[in-house]
């Protein structure tokens, strides 16, 4: 189910305590109760749990939007890492599909593979993870492709049409007018799109109206693998933009 893909990082919910280091963090999710440590934020939707210094009004079983520091909080919360300084307001529901690439596709992938077309690193394919709400006045949409190669670029596209052809390794699955949204370069085999401080998708993308937009990432392959190409793509993703 595509629920069960929406998120933004994939971490356990419970972080080893040798781990002091602060990194940005901004997900969707939802306040439960926890029997010892109160209010927390579930992440979508592997159950990542993040204790939050600030839950701004909201009640259990709220879905909200978050963004600060995350680090591990050995005080005060136990083994849970913790959302340092962090802002929350509410967040739309994630409003998407998966179009084309392996499992979701009537057209094989070149090379094989179970959720993105398979590449030189993962036999399973790279997957393009979105979280946050697709709406033009929240956009909280974040894009987070993953089990690419390592050290590679990788490059963030939308487009107006669906399509499912066999191109290098992998599968095109977006046509149509095609806009470029980001050139990353891959740190640990993913990316992040829109990156801090940058402006939102439905900026990128160019998108000033409630519809449909198709979207993928295109990404460097070069070590030998099942074809003589040296590039594939995450699976597609089909999203709805509401007003």
């Amino acid at each position: 189910m595509p629920a069960l893909r929406c998120l933004l990082f994939l971490l356990p919910p419970v972080i080893p305590t040798a781990i002091h280091a602060q990194t940005l963090w901004e997900s969707c999710g939802t306040l439960v109760s926890h029997p010892t440590y109160g209010v927390l934020f579930q992440g979508d939707p592997f159950g990542t749990l993040l204790w939050l210094t600030n839950t701004g009004g909201y009640q259990v079983g709220s879905r909200v939007h978050v963004a600060g520091l995350l680090g591990n909080c050995s005080t005060g919360c136990g083994p849970l890492n913790c959302l340092r300084a962090n802002t929350i307001d509410a967040c739309a529901p994630c409003q998407w599909t998966p179009i084309c690439g392996a499992s979701s596709s009537a057209v094989p992938c070149p090379c094989g593979g179970s959720h993105g077309c398979a590449n030189s690193r993962d036999a399973g394919g790279a997957w393009l993870v979105v979280a946050g709400g697709a709406s033009l006045t929240d956009d909280e949409t974040v894009f987070r492709p993953w089990r690419m190669p390592n050290s590679s670029t990788a490059v963030d596209f939308q487009g107006t049409a669906a399509i499912e052809v066999p191109f290098g390794d992998g599968q095109l699955c977006a046509a149509g007018p095609l806009v470029r949204l980001a050139t990353r370069f891959n740190l640990g085999g993913q990316s992040l799109d829109p990156d801090v401080g940058e402006p939102r998708i439905s900026v990128m993308g160019q998108i000033t109206a409630p519809g449909t937009r198709y979207d993928q990432v295109w990404y460097r392959d070069v070590a030998t693998f099942c074809t003589p190409a040296t590039f594939n793509f995450t699976d597609g993703v089909e999203i709805a933009w509401a007003p």
